[in-house]
């Protein structure tokens, strides 16, 4: 679902002209057939709930990361919230799916150790930047202006949960590549916290 999701939604983006527009990236309503490709890719995550759940149960012999846990406890919310701006459901599809994408591929066939630490900055970079498109859209958008305020809660959310993603990932970043100091891993298992640790 996950290169589904990516790859479907750049080619939309592409033909539409969005790709390099940040408005109409962010205020052009998305078409029914993204809006049940989200759906999809939503229901997805519940996947990641028992998949994590299934690995606390068998209690692995490598304790799982907080990140872990938390990232796959927490996801499945965020993108039922991300649905509010057209930007954010789409830059979810195409960033978040991309990521994973590439996550999966490093699993199934593992990339050269060089090219490893850009799968967690590339999570890094999509966390970034769909916060700050989620900031501005308001701004951006006069559909979303009064979004903020009759939607205060929805709207400050993703500011409690994705900062813990983020200073989770720059830990992970700094232990495993920059210090080297994680426990060790399969070769498939070391591009992201995201793994069956």
């Amino acid at each position: 679902i996950s290169a589904v999701s990516c790859f479907s939604t750049l080619g939309y983006m592409l033909n539409n002209g969005e790709l390099f527009s940040l408005s109409k990236t962010m205020c052009t309503p998305v078409p029914d057939w993204m809006w049940w490709l989200n759906l999809a890719f939503i229901l997805s995550k519940i996947y990641e709930w028992m998949d994590t759940m299934i690995l606390v149960w068998l209690k692995p012999k490598a304790p799982l990361l907080f990140l872990h846990v938390y990232h796959h406890a927490t996801t499945f919310w965020l993108f039922l919230l991300v649905v509010a701006f057209p930007g954010t459901l789409k830059m979810g599809l195409l960033l978040n799916g991309g990521v994973h994408t590439l996550m999966y591929a490093h699993y199934a066939r593992p990339f050269p150790k060089a090219i490893v630490p850009f799968i967690t900055l590339a999570q890094l970079v999509q966390l970034f930047y769909v916060v700050w498109m989620w900031s501005v859209t308001p701004g951006t958008c006069p559909e979303h202006a009064a979004f903020p305020t009759e939607h205060f809660a929805d709207f400050v959310t993703p500011y409690l949960m994705v900062p813990v993603y983020i200073m989770g990932f720059l830990k992970f970043f700094v232990q495993r590549f920059v210090l080297g100091s994680t426990h060790k891993k399969k070769p498939a298992a070391a591009a992201s916290p995201e793994t069956k640790q």
